[in-house]
C-alpha cells in the first residue's frame, strides 16, 4: 500500500470518527427496546353476560434517552376488540441495585378511555423486577404476573 493511500484511509477515519461523534453529540438518544423476561398476568375479559375472553397482559419497555429511566407500555393487540379496551395495566416494580420502588398504570388500547397508553418509569439504573396486574378488566379474575429486565446507565 502506498503512502498516498494510508494518508486518504487515514484522513477518511478521522473525518468519519469527527463526524460520528458529533453526530452522537448533538442527536438525542433514540427510544430502543429492553429484552424483558416476563411471565404475563393473565385474566379474563367480560364483553356482557356469557361473552368471556381469556386476555394475557405483558410489557414493553423501552429507553428513553435519560439514564435512569424507561417508558412503559402494554400493547393489548387482538385483545383490543376481545373486551381488553377498558383495562388497565399496572406494573409494580422494585430497583434490586438501589432499592428504589414505585409503579406504572397504562391502557393497552386505543380509545376515548382515561389512562395513557404509555408512561414514564424513574427506576434509577440496575436489576428491575416486579408484578404485572390486569386492572378494571369487567371482572376480579386475574392472575399476576411478573418481569424482569436491566435499565442502563
Amino acid at each position: 500500500m502506498s503512502i498516498i493511500s494510508k494518508r486518504i484511509i487515514a484522513a477518511a477515519g478521522a473525518g468519519v470518527a469527527a463526524l460520528a461523534a458529533g453526530t452522537l453529540a448533538a442527536a438525542p438518544a433514540a427510544a430502543a427496546p429492553l429484552p424483558v423476561q416476563q411471565v404475563p398476568a393473565q385474566g379474563i375479559l367480560s364483553m356482557g353476560l356469557g361473552n368471556w375472553s381469556g386476555y394475557a397482559a405483558s410489557i414493553r419497555i423501552e429507553t428513553t434517552g435519560r439514564p435512569g429511566q424507561v417508558a412503559l407500555s402494554a400493547p393489548g393487540g387482538a385483545a383490543c376488540g376481545r373486551g381488553a379496551a377498558g383495562t388497565l395495566v399496572r406494573f409494580d416494580y422494585t430497583n434490586l441495585t438501589t432499592g428504589r420502588a414505585g409503579s406504572g398504570t397504562v391502557r393497552p388500547c386505543t380509545g376515548p378511555f382515561s389512562g395513557p397508553l404509555k408512561t414514564t418509569l424513574h427506576t434509577g439504573a440496575g436489576q428491575i423486577v416486579g408484578a404485572i396486574n390486569i386492572v378494571g378488566s369487567g371482572g376480579p379474575w386475574q392472575i399476576p404476573g411478573g418481569a424482569t429486565f436491566g435499565v442502563p446507565r
